[in-house]
């Protein structure tokens, strides 16, 4: 019988700070492996996105480090989701 116990997995194991511990107003950098949990999308796609002007610009932290902008990152999101629902809007129009 195996009485190993389940592992559970982090899914941002270095994240040092909880978005729920911050104010809903405080701005932060978000770091990759947090933007690729938000956004769903894999670092090369959102990096010819970012290129083309259709997602947040990563600024340099220092070295090698780069982070988002959390409110550019809920503004991409906003947008994302206004784009889907004028969309919608405008498929209706058409079926009428």
């Amino acid at each position: 019988m195996n009485n190993k116990k389940k592992q559970t997995i982090n899914p941002l194991p270095h994240a040092t700070v909880s978005a729920g511990n911050l104010p809903p107003n405080q701005d932060y950098f978000l770091r990759e492996p947090e933007v690729k949990l938000i956004s769903g999308l894999c670092k090369e796609t959102r990096r010819k996105m970012e290129k083309a002007g259709n997602f947040p610009k990563r600024v340099k932290l220092g070295g090698y480090a780069v982070g988002w902008r959390k409110s550019e990152i809920d503004a991409w999101m906003a947008d994302c989701t206004a784009q889907r629902d004028c969309h919608a809007e405008s498929m209706k129009g058409d079926l009428a």
